[in-house]
């Protein structure tokens, strides 16, 4: 088997979108480090407090006039969605029967995840300091 240099760049715009490029060559290759070989796009549209709807589409740029590829490729990515799926609503269950109101556990292989959250409280964060200062002063009572 031949070895490869792989790639993956996330890019994350608050609060709803992220862009997963991912790419490998045949490693010396000169092609450039960088050139995707697919994307993923991904947004969210919150529910309620406790689902979310999830959009997602991905391209890729090899392959494009094999059919047998193409459904390779697209059974592979409805598996792997279908998993992650599953597990978010496990999770989920998770959440919704713990009575204790335990924040969750950040883990240090999550740190995509707690960047993001990060960014997304201080923009909720400047947002409210906003809207505060904005309102309007309570007119004195005479």
């Amino acid at each position: 088997m031949a070895k490869i240099d792989r790639w993956q760049f996330l890019e994350f715009r608050p609060p709803i979108y992220a862009r997963i490029t991912l790419g490998a060559r045949e490693a010396g290759s000169e092609v450039p480090f960088g050139t995707p070989t697919h994307i993923v796009l991904n947004s969210f549209t919150p529910e309620t407090e406790c689902t979310t709807h999830y959009f997602w589409s991905t391209v890729r740029s090899w392959g494009l006039d094999d059919a047998n590829v193409s459904k390779i490729y697209k059974d592979m990515t409805d598996l792997a969605f279908a998993e992650d799926a599953r597990i978010v609503e496990l999770q989920q269950e998770l959440i919704d029967g713990d009575p204790s109101g335990t924040p969750l556990v950040s883990l240090a292989f999550d740190r995509a995840g707690l960047g993001a959250r990060r960014i997304i409280k201080r923009k909720l964060d400047e947002e409210a300091s906003a809207q505060a200062r904005l309102a309007p002063s309570p007119v004195p009572a005479q």
